[in-house]
């Protein structure tokens, strides 16, 4: 490892919230892990966080040295597994003035040294506390024993000697048991979502949001995951429409991802939404205009004990009704269309600038589950489902054109492509996606219901489809809309067959049919909130508008 800048006079001073008794400060040294445990809070809302970039050692020090902060104030170190960061010893015997705290699984490549307790090596000002927790399906009762004595018996403290209590823990009794007659094992309720049909798998809904009101520990519920009101936790982080609020936790973290990034909460560290800024660059404190958030209702439980647990009541629906305006051009919204952007170029694909309010609003607020199965249907040269395969996405392309671009460019990026009209149920993709993206598609099918419904009929239980489509002030048929709206004298040829809907059309020829496959609407949809018999309303060159409306399949 390089040298680093330790500045002991021109230290960062950060905004007194940060300075507050509540306030979080962590590194997540990496997402990489020793393991791949279904139940991860980490996987609360999808299959696995992208792994990216990792900040050096010299990175990570330089940042925190150079923090003006209270004398032994608390750091945690944390992963995925942080032992799997190559500079992690450096970052721990350098970190000047801090009560450091790792949490760790115990397992991987670090512990294969008989001796690695002896590495770290912390600053006389700084202490190491260690926090394990015991996998029994991915590591032995001998093996943990023998790390947790090794760091005890050379001085560090160790805390933390816990295990999960989840649903199948009966499974591994005999290593518990085993565990136990050693050590003084703890066990922390199990935070996420399960159903005896489902499993880990089950459905984001409030019902299979673990702990439920019978748990049969609530006390230890309380004490170790601050969940004192089953109703208000299940608001909080079991939910699967989000809501708007004004939050606290902004001002009360200082959660810097692998890379740098650091952000208002771990769901949006998790998954990369809307970092506050960077370490390596000019820091950038965060305000009162922070605490706006779209995400309630998916918040992660360990956010928890920082707040209370408590609805909170400044909770309203997310409505984005007039497109262009700058209050609906937030920072999260401009860092994920720079994002693709910025992919896009790298990537020499097509990136419609137009496309960015359907894009974010897919991806920001459907609702849908991260890094699961996606269905992008009539993407054509569309750059977002190379976009999503690389934030870790499981994505098939399904459209009628394009073949051969389709199949060249998913190769590179592991995107499965299918020719087919959606006008023809494709029996093989019945019941197989978690999330469909269905972006200005169905008003260029003549046979716009029987296709929607193929669309509902590839959904899991569970899963979300985001349509968005073309609204005017009547209803135009197929293929006359284009045609009949824009009416600048070029060759028929020239135009594409299109129709526009009006509410009630959409209801009737789109909404209403999905019923019976049970399939509804979820939060709100942004036609319903646009006046598109006013003229200012329309974004598409003042001509008509787009709606974006997003299905679930009960």
């Amino acid at each position: 490892m390089g040298s680093y800048n330790f500045n002991m006079v021109n230290k960062l001073k950060l905004n007194n919230n940060y300075y507050h008794t509540n306030c979080y400060w962590a590194q997540a040294m990496t997402f990489r892990c020793s393991m791949v445990c279904s139940f991860c809070i980490m996987n609360i809302r999808g299959r696995g966080t992208i792994i990216g970039e990792e900040l050096s050692g010299v990175d990570i020090l330089n940042f925190w040295n150079n923090v003006e902060h209270p004398k032994r104030k608390a750091l945690s170190l944390l992963g995925g597994e942080p032992t799997l960061h190559k500079d992690i010893v450096e970052v721990v015997n350098n970190l000047e003035d801090y009560a450091i705290t790792i949490t760790t699984n115990c397992r991987g490549p670090f512990y294969n040294n008989p001796d690695f307790y002896k590495k770290f090596n912390p600053k006389p000002s700084s202490s190491l506390r260690i926090n394990t927790s015991f996998h029994p399906k991915y590591i032995s009762a001998e093996e943990y024993i023998r790390i947790v004595k090794s760091y005890r018996d050379y001085g560090y403290s160790v805390d933390q000697i816990s295990s999960v209590f989840t649903p199948d823990i009966e499974d591994y009794a005999k290593q518990i048991q085993q565990v136990q007659k050693e050590l003084e094992l703890t066990f922390g309720p199990y935070l996420g979502f399960w159903n005896i049909e489902s499993g880990y798998d089950a459905e984001l809904e409030p019902q299979n949001l673990e702990p439920q009101e019978n748990h049969p520990f609530p006390t230890i519920v309380k004490k170790q995951s601050g969940i004192t009101d089953i109703e208000a936790y299940k608001d909080i982080c079991g939910q699967y429409v989000s809501k708007e609020v004004i939050c606290e936790h902004p001002m009360l973290s200082l959660l810097v991802s692998p890379n740098g990034n650091y952000y208002h909460c771990s769901y949006k560290l998790a998954y990369d939404i809307d970092p506050v800024g960077n370490i390596t660059k000019k820091f950038k404190q965060v305000t009162p205009v922070n605490k706006k958030c779209k995400h309630y209702g998916f918040c992660f439980p360990c956010d928890i004990p920082r707040l209370t647990c408590k609805k909170n009541i400044t909770a309203k629906p997310i409505v984005l009704n007039k497109l262009y305006e700058p209050y609906v051009y937030s920072s999260e919204v401009q860092f994920l269309i720079e994002d693709i952007e910025i992919f896009a170029r790298m990537s020499g694909l097509e990136y419609n600038k137009y496309k960015w309010f359907e894009y974010t609003y897919f991806l920001l607020y459907s609702g849908h589950r991260r890094g699961g199965k996606v269905l992008d249907v009539g993407s054509a040269k569309s750059v977002l489902p190379y976009y999503l395969a690389v934030k870790g996405y499981d994505v098939t392309c399904l459209d009628i054109a394009e073949q051969e671009f389709r199949e060249e460019v998913g190769k590179k990026y592991n995107v499965k492509s299918i020719t087919g009209d959606l006008r023809e149920f494709n029996t093989e993709l019945e019941g197989k996606f978690d999330f469909i993206i269905s972006s200005s598609v169905i008003e260029h099918i003549d046979r716009d219901t029987e296709s929607i419904i193929n669309l509902a009929k590839y959904l899991k239980r569970g899963g979300v489809m985001g349509v968005s489509t073309d609204f005017y002030e009547r209803y135009i048929e197929y293929p006359n809309a284009n045609r009949e709206i824009i009416n600048d004298s070029r060759p028929d040829d020239k135009y594409c067959d299109s129709r526009c809907y009006t509410e009630e059309a959409f209801m009737e020829r789109i909404v209403n049919p999905l019923k019976e496959l049970k399939v509804e609407l979820i939060g709100e949809t942004n036609y319903k909130n646009v006046d598109i018999t006013d003229p200012s309303n329309r974004c598409i060159n003042g001509y008509y508008t787009f709606g974006i409306a997003i299905f679930r399949r009960f």
